[in-house]
């Protein structure tokens, strides 16, 4: 790194003949061919040719830059490691799996024998503040709860959302060093989002047709005094019904979320 090259007179890359531009050069790493002139080259030349201004406007400034970096290094960790565990914003390393939302009610409680409770383990409350619950909804609060995250905090102020007039140029190949990726991007966004939205309403509108269904059979069972009637055999298939259908989407989402995952980045 060279500072206050203006001040000792280093010529830059642009003045060399080594770039057609005096802040834009590659780096050995990832140069375009062998041909093309790094900013590796560009130094050692700078250094043998102007050797004192180099030694004045890179080494001295390094070696202090670099002193500075590592007197400064345990006080800035230090200050980060207390950001990240006192504000709470800041606590990246934890998930917080807490959901907001309504309750089921009291008709689980109804249930008497072992194989109706089984068929509504799954109903847990869509509102959970704290306490045990088992590792699959713990797994499926976190994913979710990620995924809103990115959403509502990270996406409107790092992602662009590339639109409709753009993707299509990106389809029909126009401009591709400027619209490349476009239809990519633009479809990974309606998949996140469409997931989002599952999340955040067709859920609420599951479960809502599940407690429904199991309020409908809980109340015809307690009318029949326990009693199989047709009715209550009717109820329960069709709680089973939509028991299964709130798990298959569930299971549906899960995956989808899984394969869109590596585009939850700004």
């Amino acid at each position: 790194m060279i500072y206050l090259n203006k001040l000792f007179k280093i010529p830059g890359p642009k003045d060399l003949g080594m770039s057609d531009n005096n802040h834009a050069m590659s780096m050995e790493m990832f140069r375009n061919n062998s041909t093309e002139a790094t900013w590796e080259q560009y130094y050692e030349r700078v250094k043998k040719e102007y050797p004192i201004s180099f030694f004045c406007a890179s080494t001295v400034p390094t070696f202090f830059h670099d002193l500075w970096r590592d007197i400064t290094r345990k006080p800035k960790k230090f200050a980060y490691w207390l950001k990240c565990h006192v504000i709470p914003k800041h606590r990246y390393h934890m998930i917080d799996i807490r959901q907001k939302g309504g309750s089921y009610g009291n008709a689980l409680s109804r249930l008497l024998d072992m194989d109706q409770r089984r068929i509504v383990t799954q109903a847990l409350p869509l509102s959970y503040r704290y306490g045990w619950i088992d590792a699959p909804q713990q797994m499926e609060y976190a994913l979710f709860n990620i995924l809103a995250k990115f959403v509502e905090e990270e996406m409107p102020y790092g992602y662009c959302v590339p639109s409709e007039e753009e993707a299509a140029k990106d389809d029909a190949g126009d401009e591709p060093d400027k619209y490349s990726g476009f239809r990519r991007q633009l479809d990974n966004h309606k998949e996140y989002m469409a997931i989002y939205n599952y999340w955040k309403v067709d859920r609420i509108v599951l479960a809502k047709a599940h407690t429904d269904a199991l309020t409908a059979w809980s109340n015809a069972r307690q009318a029949a005094r326990g009693d199989q009637t047709e009715e209550v055999q009717l109820l329960w298939k069709k709680l089973n019904e939509t028991d299964e259908a709130e798990k298959q989407k569930l299971e549906e989402m899960l995956h989808r979320l899984i394969d869109v995952r590596g585009c939850l980045w700004t």
